[in-house]
């Protein structure tokens, strides 16, 4: 699986093969980033579940904020049910 580290690694004022600027991420690699399927990342994007930005049909995923997502919900999910 890919980790954060990997998804930034040497991307610093570039932008990436999809032309997209170094602050963003796509949404193939933020679904492997989470697990989940790009479908998945969509769905989500599109209810409010995943933080991002929308331009017409375009998603925009901000690294740094989904970093602070995903920093933000690990202490919001409890074992007990």
């Amino acid at each position: 699986m890919k980790t954060w580290a990997d998804s930034t690694k040497g991307q610093e004022g570039q932008h990436g093969s999809t032309g997209a600027p170094s602050g963003t991420i796509s949404a193939d690699d933020l679904a492997e980033l989470l697990g989940i399927s790009v479908g998945s990342v969509y769905v989500g994007a599109g209810n409010g579940e995943i933080p991002c930005r929308r331009v017409g049909r375009r998603f925009i995923f901000w690294r740094e904020t989904i970093y602070n997502w995903l920093k933000q919900d690990r202490g919001s999910h409890s074992e007990d049910s």
